[in-house]
């Protein structure tokens, strides 16, 4: 596994993990390509595989977007049913700001700053939504949004796209079809992200 250096140069943000699969030298790569960014960084899905709680960087931009089971990879145990202190931990031993995917979507920064987000509901649990979610947190971070900020509004849209979508049958490519006019219709600034009107729910 290996990246240009010059090509790190093009980009404002990554996103890592959707289709990574779990091949062992593949993830080692990915670990020491995260140690090495000096730009924000999505870890979705199999790049969170890549590491558990001790490995990550000291001074990095790192937001991990987790289910309950890669959570349990990560920290070596299930989330709590106290969900926000559970997220609050590893956010602070990972150093990183920490999204738990569920039915209420816990977020919080290494500094206990937590944000609750409910705009979600279960049609979001279908193969390739959390996909979704972490291409709309890393358009934010390559935007300028702060990590935290990142995560928390694009959660938020992430639900909201559920408002123009059916109440069953929702698959990935029904949230991406209606990304934009969602966008629109909250009134996400071009040039900062979401607009002041934009309130996490």
């Amino acid at each position: 596994f290996s990246i240009n250096e010059n090509e790190l140069n093009r980009f404002k943000s990554f996103v890592i993990g959707p289709g990574l699969g779990r091949n062992p030298e593949l993830l080692d790569g990915i670990k020491d390509l995260v140690k090495r960014l000096k730009l924000p960084v999505v870890l979705d899905g199999d790049a969170l595989y890549a590491f558990d709680k001790n490995d990550f960087p000291k001074e990095s931009q790192v937001i991990l977007t987790p289910h309950e089971g890669e959570f349990e990879k990560i920290m070596g145990e299930k989330p709590a049913l106290d969900r926000i202190s559970a997220v609050r931990k590893c956010a602070e031993v990972t150093r990183s700001v920490v999204l738990l995917k569920g039915p209420t979507t816990v977020v919080s920064d290494p500094e206990g700053k937590i944000r609750i987000i409910n705009s979600g509901d279960q049609r979001l649990a279908t193969a390739g939504s959390g996909d979704v979610l972490a291409g709309i947190i890393g358009a934010f971070l390559a935007r300028g949004s702060g990590p935290l900020e990142a995560a928390s509004s694009g959660a938020h849209v992430h639900g909201q796209l559920l408002n123009r979508l059916p109440s069953t049958g929702v698959i990935a490519n029904d949230l991406v079809t209606c990304l934009v006019e969602t966008l629109i219709d909250m009134g996400v600034d071009r040039e900062l992200g979401v607009s002041d009107e934009t309130h996490l729910g």
